[in-house]
């Protein structure tokens, strides 16, 4: 505050005009505020020379990674197969799944020629053929495998007796050992259908609750963070017409789900093509 009653003094001793200090000052003031946003625009435009800006309609689409549960014979495997899209389908039942796969050829749901089958006997099968998929995406749209519960099986048979009877342990070995292949499975950059088999059961207040067959949560957890779909497959009786219908999950995990895409309804008829055309905007 002195130095405000001190500056007329100061201009009276220079004989200076105090307005020409004035002005001076705020020249001053008006190229130091200059300066400052000229440092903030230099900085800005550097980062901007390091940001890659891909323009909207050069995005790659996202791949659709969707998980059909279900009890058996409830229809997964026909859905599975049941349109024009070239498959690859790596089956762990591969006698039963091919009963689905010729009503659906049968009925013209699909072409016979689209279908490439592995039979997975082995998690080493398995693992040669999702390294093959990875080196020839131009062979196929769709990566199926059915089920994912069928190679739990595998991975469970392998473990020791001993480790199996340390609980903790047995599902520890058990989850990460599945984590690494539904990881594997949605590295693949293509459409998914994975095919988990399903159980029932009933929750504190009685109600009906649908539970992936897959021991532990490792597992679940995995395939709800690689997957950006879970449905469960549920067959509705309309008069004298059998329906199958997709019920998409919300993290509740009952019947009262929501839908699982912003185009999707709760429920869904069990028709991929169909599914495929709503989230993409077709009709």
């Amino acid at each position: 505050m002195s130095f405000i009653y001190v500056l007329p003094q100061i201009v009276k001793m220079m004989n200076v005009n105090y307005v020409c200090i004035l002005n001076l000052m705020s020249i001053v003031i008006c190229l130091v505020v200059i300066l400052v946003f000229s440092a903030k625009n230099v900085n800005q435009l550097r980062r901007r020379k390091r940001m890659k800006i891909v323009k909207f309609d050069k995005i790659r689409k996202i791949h659709k990674k969707m998980v059909v549960a279900g009890a058996g014979k409830a229809g997964k495997t026909f859905f599975s197969v049941a349109h024009p899209y070239r498959t690859l389908f790596l089956s762990t039942e591969l006698n039963q799944a091919n009963l689905a796969i010729d009503a659906a050829v049968q009925i013209g749901r699909c072409k016979a020629e689209n279908i490439s089958t592995v039979d997975v006997t082995s998690l080493g099968i398995l693992e040669e053929a999702l390294e093959w998929a990875g080196k020839n995406l131009s062979e196929f749209d769709i990566l199926v495998i059915d089920n994912l519960t069928g190679v739990e099986e595998m991975i469970t048979d392998k473990i020791s007796d001993a480790d199996k009877k340390d609980t903790f342990k047995f599902y520890r070995i058990l989850g990460q050992s599945m984590r690494k292949i539904i990881q594997a499975i949605s590295a693949i950059p293509c459409h998914q259908v994975v095919i988990v088999h399903t159980k029932e059961q009933s929750n504190e207040n009685s109600q009906q609750m649908l539970r992936l067959n897959l021991g532990g949560n490792i597992a679940k957890n995995e395939l709800r963070k690689s997957f950006n779909l879970i449905g469960y497959m549920k067959k509705e009786r309309l008069k004298n017409e059998l329906l199958r219908k997709i019920v998409f999950e919300d993290s509740s995990l009952t019947l009262n789900f929501i839908g699982g895409h912003p185009n999707l309804a709760h429920k869904e008829t069990a028709d991929l093509t169909a599914i495929f055309n709503k989230i993409d905007g077709r009709k």
